[in-house]
């Protein structure tokens, strides 16, 4: 245990270099961070030895024990019998008949040319003059460090200025899945625009700290609630409803990398033991599958029906190959079982753990927006599809990496 750790440390160490992209250091300093609970867990395991927990949120992975109901506090009888949570359904093992040719995204410069798509081919502010107004929907939200650009499906570009100076330069702005709203975290508080109009303000939750060393995380649910991560020791959520109506609630088990389904769900991930994809609605979990056997899932994009994410692969045998490679995987929303899975070529977990990989959105019932960062800040992020019918990839977009990028999961919707 104590070999492993070490290593995977000197791993995301050697990732975090100072040119890395700022949202990809913050992931692989979080994923880092959820390593290291794992091994104080396992730890912790040991020297008290015969305790068994429900779930212990970031831990490493392991084999998921029997559910044990919650003590009674002091206003509850000693009498009353508290029944456990049904047990989550389990993702199956990758088919192989599903898994794709192996891909090098060192090559994302040298794809195609995707069709069909409304993103401009630069997504760079500097490249087009900003317009005063645009009535088509918002496809991407870019902060260069002055102002939020908001690219529409025109491919206009239109122009919101900072309502305060940012929370720090980690910290991207969110869409919701429409496009129609946008967040920004400012020094003091949390901010929501929509359309383009005036700044909305929203305090910060109870227990949020100021670490602008880490930055925050945002993301928005289909019905304008806000979705507020953070790393001070460890990983945090909240979540803020619509409007300020009803109480900010602290997300059970502290997910991460939540992404806002069109029906309004929040999907996200535990890290165990047992690793689990869950689901929430309105700041409540309604649903958990255990996903050890596809081991660490991130940085993922949802429809109602399915899921896309980035797969690192800890646990492979010699030769490495097909889905014991890292990569994207489509996946079952309710089963996680694997609609299709594209292998890459990532010798070092750069991509993976380094958090230079996400999958963004989903264009349609087979295509997969994902992006990859190239030569850390001063490098590119490119904007690729991802037929997972077919394996074709196709290049959509580029703009500078050090730019923070926010995606609408299902704009005009």
């Amino acid at each position: 245990m104590n070999t492993l750790h070490d290593a995977l440390e000197r791993a995301t160490d050697a990732i975090e270099a100072p040119r890395l992209a700022p949202a990809a250091l913050l992931s692989a300093r979080r994923r880092r961070a959820r390593r290291r609970g794992a091994a104080a867990g396992v730890v912790a395991a040991v020297a008290v030895g015969a305790i068994v927990t429900a779930t212990v949120v970031n831990a490493g992975s392991g084999t998921p024990g029997p559910a044990v109901p919650s003590l009674p506090t002091s206003s509850q009888e000693s009498t009353t019998e508290i029944e456990p949570d049904p047990e989550p359904a389990t993702a199956p093992p990758i088919d192989p008949a599903v898994v794709q040719d192996l891909w090098d995204p060192a090559t994302v410069a040298d794809l195609p040319w995707a069709e069909g798509t409304s993103f401009p081919r630069s997504l760079d502010p500097r490249d087009v003059a900003a317009t005063q107004s645009d009535d088509t929907p918002v496809l991407a939200a870019v902060d260069d460090g002055e102002a939020i650009s908001l690219w529409h499906a025109s491919g206009a570009r239109t122009e919101i200025d900072y309502p305060e100076p940012a929370f720090n330069e980690h910290s991207a702005p969110a869409l919701s899945p429409d496009g129609s709203v946008v967040a920004f975290a400012g020094r003091s508080a949390l901010w929501t625009s929509t359309d383009g109009g005036e700044w909305a303000r929203r305090a910060y939750p109870d227990g949020f700290q100021v670490a602008p060393d880490w930055g925050v995380e945002l993301d928005l649910d289909a019905d304008g609630g806000l979705l507020v991560g953070q790393f001070v020791r460890d990983w945090r959520s909240w979540y803020l409803p619509s409007g300020g109506d009803g109480a900010t609630s602290r997300l059970e088990g502290a997910p991460y990398d939540l992404a806002a389904a069109p029906d309004g769900a929040l999907l996200g991930f535990l890290g165990g033991p047992p690793r689990q994809v869950v689901e929430f609605r309105g700041g409540e979990q309604t649903s958990a599958v255990y996903s050890d056997e596809l081991q660490s899932l991130n940085r993922p994009a949802a429809t109602d029906d399915v899921l896309a994410a980035v797969r690192g692969v800890g646990n492979w045998t010699p030769p490495r190959e097909g889905a014991e490679e890292n990569g994207l995987i489509a996946v079952e929303r309710d089963t996680l079982a694997t609609r299709a899975y594209l292998p890459i070529r990532d010798p070092h977990d750069s991509y993976t753990d380094g958090g230079t990989m996400a999958a963004l959105a989903w264009l349609d019932d087979e295509t997969v927006l994902a992006s990859v960062i190239l030569g850390g800040t001063p490098g590119t992020q490119y904007l690729f599809t991802w037929n997972v019918a077919t394996g074709q990839l196709s290049r959509v977009s580029e703009l500078p990496a050090a730019l923070l990028l926010a995606v609408a999961s299902a704009p005009g919707e």
